[in-house]
């Protein structure tokens, strides 16, 4: 079985070749047949068969050359579909590089949109955000710094990092009772200073205690409730500690001026605090205390009283000079107010 197999199939191959060999070459020749060599009734047959082959093996070769065309035609048709498929991957047109109309963060602090050109939509050039800062593809808005603090009515707010990408302030959290903010976005004491830290204060004056000015547990400077002594012999003058004195005038007597012994002399203080009469280097006459006629205010004035005149007279050649009252006598004070303890200025001399 498999030997006759073999041999049909060896006569298929060679009727095919030689039908493709005749539709190439054109027709075969025309069978000839001997009819001297061939004898009895089955000539015809012989020859009638043979033609027949021979045809069948042209009609075959045409049959091959038509299958071979179809095959030819049939891969052209696939080159032309291929061509056309390679036309549509890829079209001559624009080229789109980016959805018109989006943004995108390029680093940190630029952005950059898509814009549509007649050659498709393309990222346009970075640019800087105002606000120094980019997330998410957009500017963010303000900004602050992280950890900055700021004051508001309901209380502090902290710059903290948004889930956006951006810095902002957080919620706002209040300040413990009896504290505001202090506009740095610290929370201080609502408590007024009374003192300077350190300072002292002389309770009373020219006693020889004194008090300093400390810091309250509200964070306020106040003057403390215990008194500080000074040193043995000091007392409080002026904020300081100082040698006790012996004060010959008093504090509202500091700047008068007496006569005494036919000398002028000033009450003031010295380095020490300490009040005294000191000589001003100018003489005066003190014969008594009786006291002496003013024509200017028509009455008697006290000794040591000093009148201003708007004229001249005898004693003091000026116009609205003062006249002292020593004892009954009147003198010109040259030296102005020095040894007056009380005085009469004149309306016209002093519009």
């Amino acid at each position: 079985m498999l030997r006759s197999s073999r041999q049909h199939t060896f006569a298929l191959c060679l009727l095919l070749c030689s039908a493709l060999f005749w539709s190439a070459c054109g027709s075969p020749p025309p069978l000839v047949v001997d009819e001297d060599d061939c004898t009895g009734p089955n000539c015809n047959n012989t020859a009638n068969n043979a033609g027949n082959n021979a045809n069948n093996v042209f009609n075959n070769g045409n049959n091959a050359n038509n299958v071979f065309n179809n095959g030819n035609n049939a891969n052209n048709g696939n080159n032309a579909n291929n061509a056309n498929n390679g036309n549509n991957n890829n079209p001559i047109g624009p080229v789109n590089e980016c959805a018109e109309n989006s943004t995108q963060c390029v680093d940190s602090a630029t952005v950059r949109s898509c814009e549509r050109t007649e050659a498709g939509t393309k990222w346009s050039p970075p640019t800087s955000c105002p606000s120094g800062a980019c997330a998410d593809g957009l500017c963010c808005p303000g900004g602050c710094n992280p950890g900055e603090r700021r004051c508001t009515e309901a209380g502090i707010q902290t710059c903290e990092m948004m889930p956006t990408g951006c810095t902002g302030f957080g919620a706002p959290v209040a300040c413990p009772s009896g504290q505001q903010c202090d506009g740095s976005g610290q929370c201080v004491s609502t408590c007024m200073d009374e003192c300077v830290l350190g300072e002292r204060q002389c309770y009373p004056e020219d006693s020889p205690a004194f008090r300093l000015c400390v810091q309250n547990t509200s964070g306020c400077s106040k003057w403390s409730s215990t008194e500080v002594q000074c040193e043995a012999g000091r007392v409080c003058q002026n904020k300081q500690c100082v040698t006790q004195c012996q004060h010959d005038c008093t504090a509202a007597q500091v700047g008068n001026t007496r006569c005494e012994a036919n000398r002028e002399k000033v009450c003031q203080a010295d380095a020490n605090g300490c009040r005294s009469w000191v000589d001003k280097g100018t003489s005066c006459v003190v014969v008594g205390e009786a006291p002496c006629n003013s024509a200017t205010l028509n009455q008697e004035v006290p000794h040591g009283t000093c009148v201003q005149v708007n004229y001249n007279w005898a004693n003091c050649a000026a116009d609205c000079g003062w006249g002292l009252c020593n004892n009954g006598q009147w003198f010109c004070q040259k030296n102005g107010l020095a040894s007056c303890t009380s005085q009469y200025p004149h309306n016209a001399c002093n519009p």
